[in-house]
């Protein structure tokens, strides 16, 4: 049986199975294509994921839309693409997708067994896993941490204070009834690597999500009448209220002062501007030449000067909650994000297109699934290498 024949059935029964039971016959074919490999399992739990499958759709709708629509129409009309009645725009998208992909994993997977392991080795180089909860905690005395590879529960203490790791966070503990005896000077260090992630609940109760390649710094007991921590990265803040004690934060000559809220600031050594966004509260940003108080949905860009502007705050904190979220996003600033999450060098080749991306994608997708969407917009194509992302114009 021809290739393209043998997948156009599987996709057509991975569509029905969605919607109608399959009959033995069907439900006997399906499971043999999944019990291939684990590709397959994966790649079907995934199209059964309906709230992931329509934000990748999403993304993929959004760039550049009618070229990356024609580029894959293309694409599968050489491949004898079976035609698909009464499926509108988005739909029809949604099962070119599906065809695609598919065709990729039963390639992959019906000739997997037959790799040497320096063959599957080049492939696993040649793609890049998302990155996970990992950081280092840098203690006063210089002890150094590894948090990932600690069990959960006490990891250090401290007089007055213990210092405890819950679900992939990790929690500064005051102790009731005991009185200050750390010396204020004492301060910790968190360090969080590219491809990595975390939170941390300081001494005030103040939570802090830190984002990849960043680093805070802060005392292990605040003051009473002071709180101030130093950001070199990304993180999302809620700040505990505390009238008595204003809460600073200092990043790459931005200081943000705030009493009790909600805010994200984005202060990389590679981005040209520290950006603060506010959720909630109100808070005061600037340098050395000007503040500003920005209120919930604006953002404070601090260079130079400072420039306040209305924004989508979803977008600043999709890092958060677990997605890339674009928005007119530039190619650089995206490669940018991709560089740090997936743990990877960027190389150029030539003048990157002025390209802008919109849409949405879960930051737990392999990195050639994300450049495979990318290339739909044309100009541009991409190719990994032992953690090396090489960005080429398209020919």
């Amino acid at each position: 049986m021809e290739e393209h024949k043998y997948i156009d059935q599987i996709v057509r029964l991975i569509l029905k199975s969605l919607e109608h039971p399959l009959s033995p016959g069907e439900k006997e074919k399906l499971d043999k294509w999944l019990s291939i490999s684990k590709s397959n399992r994966a790649f079907m739990e995934k199209v059964k994921d309906e709230n992931r499958l329509k934000k990748e759709l999403d993304f993929f709708a959004a760039i550049d839309s009618k070229a990356a629509f024609e580029k894959m129409q293309s694409k599968t009309r050489k491949k004898q693409m079976p035609q698909f009645q009464n499926f509108g725009r988005y739909a029809a998208a949604a099962i070119l997708i599906l065809w695609i992909a598919a065709m990729g994993i039963w390639k992959y997977g019906m000739q997997e067994s037959q790799k040497s392991a320096a063959q599957q080795e080049e492939i696993v180089q040649n793609d890049v896993l998302p990155g996970t909860d990992k950081a280092r905690l840098i203690l006063a005395d210089g002890s150094v941490l590894p948090l990932q590879d600690l069990e959960e529960g006490l990891v250090n203490e401290e007089e007055g204070m213990q210092i405890v790791k819950i679900d992939q966070q990790v929690i500064y503990k005051l102790l009731e009834g005991d009185e200050r005896k750390v010396p204020l000077t004492e301060y910790h260090t968190i360090e969080i690597p590219k491809g990595g992630k975390y939170q941390i609940v300081l001494s005030d109760g103040s939570k802090v999500w830190l984002n990849s390649a960043t680093t805070l710094r802060y005392p292990s007991q605040f003051e009473k009448d002071r709180r101030h921590v130093v950001l070199n990265g990304e993180a999302y803040f809620e700040v505990s209220p505390d009238k008595q004690a204003p809460f600073t934060v200092e990043a790459r000559g931005t200081v943000v002062k705030v009493l009790g809220t909600h805010f994200n600031i984005k202060a990389y050594e590679n981005e040209p501007l520290t950006k603060t966004t506010l959720l909630e509260g109100s808070v005061e940003v600037g340098n050395q030449q000007r503040t500003q108080i920005i209120v919930p949905g604006q953002q404070a860009q601090v260079g130079e000067d400072v420039q306040v502007a209305d924004v989508d705050s979803k977008e600043a904190v999709a890092w958060k909650n677990g997605y890339f979220l674009f928005n007119g996003t530039r190619l650089d600033d995206l490669l940018r994000q991709l560089e740090r999450w997936y743990e990877i060098e960027v190389h150029f080749t030539g003048d990157l297109p002025q390209k802008h991306y919109s849409g949405t994608i879960t930051k737990d997708t392999n990195l050639s699934q994300v450049l495979k969407m990318l290339e739909l917009s044309g100009s541009i194509k991409f190719e990994i290498k032992n953690q090396k992302l090489y960005v080429m114009p398209s020919s």
